[in-house]
Formats: structure tokens, sequence, C-alpha cells
């Protein structure tokens, strides 16, 4: 908001309803949850010929945004599930509605569903990115795109796999502990 400047992780929009938004947003989480350190939707934000103007979200606009709504309806198509937060914002009196869409923990995003709103269309196991040096959200196009979050969600499995093994080395050595305890009870058991 302070430097109405778009940028991959961050994505205005002017005030607008859920309903008008709803495509938009659907894919954008998705897409922003796929980016390393996730990123955000503002809705307040309009784009003219200059540039950008913050006009902040009407309150008839803002009564259509019910987080719980949002969230599922995001949910409704993305396979695993976007951590997403709903906020409301005031920045110099004026408030704007914040969804911010966090990385994915271990599993890129992928739509689950088809859907369709009007001529926007999205389609069941599609993936959304937002590419490099791109405000925008689309289905990868170059493998560069694809490999960014490949390379994401392979760091993200490499550091699952090394928890799962020093949490079963450590199981293993405590019941290797209990055992021998056990064996040497039996023993000194077996000297009375």
């Amino acid at each position: 908001l302070w430097t109405l400047a778009e940028a991959r992780a961050v994505e205005f929009k002017k005030s607008e309803s859920f309903d008008k938004l709803r495509s938009h947003i659907v894919t954008t989480t998705m897409a922003l949850s796929n980016l390393r350190g996730g990123g955000c939707i503002i809705v307040g934000v309009a784009g003219s010929s200059v540039g950008l103007t913050r006009t902040g979200i009407s309150k008839q606009d803002l009564e259509s945004y019910d987080a719980d709504k949002v969230t599922a309806e995001i949910n409704n198509f993305a396979s695993p599930a976007v951590d997403v937060v709903v906020a409301r914002v005031g920045h110099e009196g004026q408030e704007y509605l914040v969804i911010w869409a966090r990385e994915f923990d271990r599993t890129p995003v992928l739509c689950k569903r088809d859907g369709a709103w009007g001529e926007t269309k999205i389609f069941a196991g599609s993936m959304y990115v937002r590419p490099p040096g791109l405000a925008e959200t689309r289905r990868p196009q170059t493998a560069a795109e694809l490999d960014e979050v490949l390379d994401l969600a392979a760091e993200k499995r490499a550091v699952y796999l090394l928890r799962m093994r020093d949490t079963l080395n450590a199981a293993s050595s405590s019941s290797i502990n209990a055992a021998e305890h056990y064996d040497a009870e039996l023993g000194e058991a077996s000297k009375l």
C-alpha cells in the first residue's frame, strides 16, 4: 500500500464485490501459494492510465467478503488447501481488504476441480503460478516457471524427510535403550 508497486507477490484490485472477483481470487491465491514466501491480494487500489491509486474498498464491497466463505471458496478448488488470511486493513483513513496466501507447506497447490465464472474457466489438474518479472497469474508456460515450483517442493520434501529420519532415529535409539534396560533387569532377576 505504501509503494503501490505490483509485483509477483502483490496483486492490487479495484474495489469490487467478492462475486465479481471470485475467479481472480481463487486462481491468484493458488498461484501465490506456489510462490516462495506466498503473497497477497489487496482490494481497494484502482489502476488508471497514470498508474495505481489508493481508493479503498467501499463499505458495500467490503461486506461481501466473509473470511470463512472466501477461504471455503478458495479451498473448494485448491488441493492441498491454501492457508489464507482475510483481513481488513486501515491505511490513511481508508479501508482495504487483504487476502494473504501462505506458501504451500509441502506439496504445490493444484486446482482440484473445474470451475467457470462467466468467461473465466479453470480446470482440474491445473497449476497456477506468478511468473518471474510479471504481476500476473497463469498456468506455467515455460520449464523455468515449473522448475521454480518443483525446486521449492523438493527443498520442502528434503527438510520433511530429514526430520522424519531424525524422529525415527530418536525413536529407534530410545527403543534400543529400553530393550537393553529390560534385558538388564531380567539378568538381575535370574540371579535371585
